[in-house]
């Protein structure tokens, strides 16, 4: 070859070394990760889809968060009780076994077999009503998003709208790599939090359609003061949150959701300060209340539903302080998070009480829907 010719060809063989270190460094991050996740669904490549997303362990956590998202919202004590729980993991491996069984069909059809068994009654009862309250069907994609990553840890936001409560979610799913060095989904971190707010939006939504029961709400528990601001909050302290409502819950802390991968970076944030009085004659241990933010004509431009577990003895007053993350994927929460450090205009409205005595009052109680 010429010296001419090897001048020319020196700028060709840079840009193939370029391109195959990109790619080999490419296949390596949770961002191919994601494409191949999305590439086997289009495909309906089930077995694509096992290589990026740990479905076993996925189902095993989510049927953790599901059972403890019920317990909480039957305000039941199933979590302290080791008999019901023994009885209930003495099944779990099955339902498990049917949730993955629908996951990989729903990805690829060919896998359902038409002659196979009818699953046992009660597996398949207790995977349909954790379906139900994930709210699965109603749930439409909006895109999604890497937000972290370092070495070995990432998370991945997949945003969607619950079609029913035309309301907007952020699935927070955790991603770390295998032993082959790929990046797989583990487990969905927030997955508690979020059918808890599905609840807590639909029991919001009933009560705004009922003055009767609002106005029964609000001879139980007042509000005596409110405020509302957009801040900027540490990854570690938003982390701390989850596993303290775990802890209080009575469930195991989930060991990924609490790492996260940069815990001094700064989210932003609405952090809502509630002064709330018992004036009932019965100790609260859980309410709902809707946040609804109003513009300068006091007009509603955003709300969301938020929730109190404690326990707060009659003619008591506490102050609870909660934090809801924005994610600047979202129009409305992009627009709110530009408001940093500002206080916002709020109304807060009680949508459900449950009281120490076993009792609660939500609007079912007075409205058939």
């Amino acid at each position: 070859m010429s010296h001419s010719k090897k001048i020319l060809a020196a700028p060709v063989v840079l840009i193939l070394l370029g391109v195959a270190f990109y790619f080999l460094y490419f296949i390596k991050t949770p961002s191919y990760a994601v494409n191949e996740i999305r590439s086997a669904v289009e495909q309906r490549d089930a077995v694509k889809f096992q290589q990026y997303v740990d479905v076993d362990t996925v189902l095993d956590k989510a049927f953790e968060d599901l059972l403890l998202a019920e317990s909480k919202i039957q305000n039941d004590s199933i979590m302290n009780n080791p008999f019901a729980l023994g009885v209930i993991h003495m099944i779990k491996p099955a339902v498990v076994n049917l949730m993955k069984q629908q996951a990989l069909e729903s990805i690829d059809p060919s896998l359902a077999k038409k002659d196979k068994k009818a699953p046992e009654p009660v597996s398949d009862a207790m995977r349909l009503n954790m379906i139900r309250k994930a709210q699965l069907d109603k749930l439409t994609y909006k895109g999604l998003k890497l937000e972290q990553e370092n070495a070995e840890k990432a998370t991945l936001n997949v945003f969607v709208t619950n079609t029913k409560l035309q309301k907007d979610f952020a699935f927070n799913l955790a991603m770390l790599k295998n032993k082959d060095g790929k990046w797989q989904v583990k487990e969905i971190s927030n997955l508690a939090a979020i059918v808890m707010q599905f609840d807590a939006a639909e029991k919001a939504k009933r009560a705004s359609e009922n003055q009767q029961v609002l106005n029964r709400l609000k001879q139980h528990l007042s509000v005596n003061d409110k405020k509302l601001t957009v801040t900027m909050v540490k990854a570690s302290e938003l982390a701390e949150k989850v596993v303290n409502e775990s802890n209080a819950a009575g469930t195991t802390v989930p060991t990924l959701a609490a790492n996260v991968v940069d815990e001094d970076k700064l989210e932003p944030c609405l952090t809502s300060k509630i002064l709330f009085k018992n004036i009932s004659n019965t100790t609260i241990l859980r309410a709902y209340y809707d946040v609804e933010i109003l513009d300068k004509d006091k007009k509603p431009i955003y709300s969301y539903p938020e929730h109190y577990d404690g326990s707060l003895a009659p003619n008591t007053a506490k102050e609870v302080v909660a934090i809801k993350r924005l994610n600047q994927q979202l129009p409305d929460d992009r627009a709110l998070a530009a408001k940093k450090d500002q206080d916002l205009e709020c109304n807060i409205t009680v949508t459900y009480i449950a009281f120490e005595d076993g009792s609660v009052i939500e609007p079912n109680q007075y409205v058939q829907y």
